[in-house]
């Protein structure tokens, strides 16, 4: 696909952070399947630039310093207070030079119409989503994108603003001039069938779906383009 041009070249990933996280008590992903990622992986990413964490006794949860439901549980929310920053140590290999948490919130959490910001290209996607915006860059900061993709059944309509919130990912976003965009899906029991609310990672949407011309991906793109030319008219 590559070669056809439906994907960038896939030379440009050897320089991009990948951190891969399996809970070791997750029954809902096999570690099979997150090793082969890794393996994949492997093939076009500097060593150095790829992460494999999978020795947590953690369920299949998002693991948060003290946010969310038993570390184990693997349960609705599927945010679990694990005593470990997933957020953190994410967010710190990903990006150089990070200040520390917050430990109070300044900024806001903005909703935004995501049919009316990117059209049909969001058909499969929920009406409203989320970005939290940190203080410093509503009034006007220069404030790097981070976009999160909640997991199955982690879309606002089934947890409420439960991903939004309480993943850690805001702490870290406060001090360190970072909004970060939450879009969300919503379920689906007719075509295409969604039933449990997840982003198309198999192809509910169209053949399209992991490519250039994705539906889904494109949507996200035009609501943070949309975001980024209301801040610049301002």
């Amino acid at each position: 696909m590559a070669a056809a041009g439906r994907l960038a070249p896939l030379s440009e990933l050897k320089d991009d952070k990948v951190w891969l996280f399996h809970g070791a008590r997750d029954q809902k992903v096999a570690e099979a399947v997150t090793t082969l990622l890794y393996q994949q992986y492997q093939r076009w990413i500097n060593p150095d630039n790829l992460r494999y964490i999978k020795d947590k006794p953690f369920g299949h949860v998002f693991p948060t310093l003290n946010q969310g439901e038993g570390c184990a549980a693997s349960s609705s929310p599927y945010i679990g207070n694990c005593n470990y920053d997933a957020a953190g140590a994410a967010l710190q290999f990903m990006y150089d030079d990070l200040a520390e948490p917050a430990k109070t919130l300044a900024g806001k959490i903005i909703s935004y119409d995501q049919h009316a910001l990117a059209g049909s290209q969001a058909d499969t996607l929920a009406q409203t989503g989320y970005a939290y915006v940190p203080q410093s860059c509503a009034e006007g900061a220069e404030c790097r994108v981070h976009i999160s993709f909640h997991g199955c059944n982690q879309y606002a309509e089934a947890v409420g603003k439960a991903y939004v919130e309480q993943t850690g990912l805001n702490r870290w976003a406060e001090t360190n001039n970072m909004v970060v965009f939450y879009p969300q899906t919503r379920k689906s029991l007719f075509m295409p069938l969604n039933p449990q609310g997840c982003w198309d990672w198999w192809g509910y949407t169209d053949e399209n779906y992991a490519t250039r011309e994705g539906a889904q991906i494109n949507a996200v793109m035009a609501i943070v383009d949309a975001y980024i030319k209301q801040q610049e008219s301002l």
